[in-house]
Parts: structure tokens; C-alpha cells; sequence
């Protein structure tokens, strides 16, 4: 599903192309609204990448620290919060979330 974001605009780019060169007027133009079409829904989703990437790490990031509260490690869900809005504090949401999510983390002991 991927690669079809990737396949779809060069199939209308080449649709409209063929279209340019070889078609009628009315293909040109139908070919040139769905290259048109094609490009914003491109643009739209790629938009979506990044909120939706943040709001996966703040996910992630409240369920560690709600299951380290469950295991009794209310100091290091505390660390981890302190860390999260000093850095938040520059404006860098992102960041902290991923640097919150990273102190819970399992994976690493701390």
C-alpha cells in the first residue's frame, strides 16, 4: 500500500504526458485535473506524517508511564515528566516526546 503513494503520481504524470502529446483536447484536460487531483492529495497526506508520527510518541510515552505508576517507579515517571517540559519548554513537542518515550523505554535501564 505503501509504494502506491509513490506509483500514483507517476502514472498520472505519465497519463498526462501521453495525453500532451497524443490526445484530444478533452483528454489533455481530463488528464491534467487528475495530475492536478493526484498532486494535492499527495501534498495532504504527506502533511499528516509528522502530527501523526508525535501523536503516536505521546501515546506511547503516557502508556509506559502509566504502566511504570502500575509497578510502583513513581521517580522515574517523574524524571521522565521533568525531561519532557524542559524540553517542551522550547517549543520542540516532538522532541520531548521522543526523548520521554526513549527514558521509559524498557529496553534501557536508567
Amino acid at each position: 500500500m505503501f509504494y502506491l503513494i509513490f506509483l500514483l503520481p507517476i502514472a498520472a504524470l505519465i497519463l498526462w504526458i501521453h495525453a500532451e502529446l497524443r490526445l484530444g483536447r478533452w483528454a489533455r484536460i481530463t488528464s491534467g485535473v487528475v495530475c492536478l487531483l493526484v498532486a494535492i492529495y499527495l501534498t495532504f497526506s504527506l502533511s499528516r506524517v509528522g502530527p501523526r508520527y508525535e501523536r503516536d510518541f505521546h501515546r506511547f510515552a503516557l502508556k509506559r508511564a502509566e504502566q511504570c505508576l502500575a509497578n510502583g517507579e513513581t521517580q522515574r515517571v517523574e524524571e521522565a515528566l521533568y525531561r519532557y517540559n524542559t524540553i517542551a519548554a522550547t517549543g520542540d513537542t516532538y522532541r520531548a516526546a521522543i526523548d520521554m518515550n526513549g527514558f521509559l523505554s524498557p529496553h534501557k535501564p536508567r
